[in-house]
């Protein structure tokens, strides 16, 4: 899968490097799985530009959604 951040495509060891960034900046207001996806994984603070993920043979989401979605199945849900 790749991270589409502010219309630039970063493969997912990138995008994973800035949401580990973005957490460490919001940890202490983070308390929750869902918090977190909502402070680190969802959109730019700069640009407010949402997140989107493209995985191959899938069509393209945005990147809350997925988190939510693959949060779901790791729940078991």
């Amino acid at each position: 899968c790749r991270m589409i951040r502010n219309g630039k495509s970063y493969s997912a060891e990138d995008g994973a490097k800035h949401v580990r960034r973005k957490y460490n900046y919001f940890k202490n207001k983070i308390s929750s799985t869902e918090e977190f996806i909502e402070y680190a994984g969802t959109k730019s603070t700069k640009s407010g530009r949402l997140y989107e993920v493209l995985c191959v043979g899938q069509d393209g989401e945005f990147s809350r959604d997925w988190l939510l979605n693959e949060l779901n199945v790791y729940r078991g849900m």
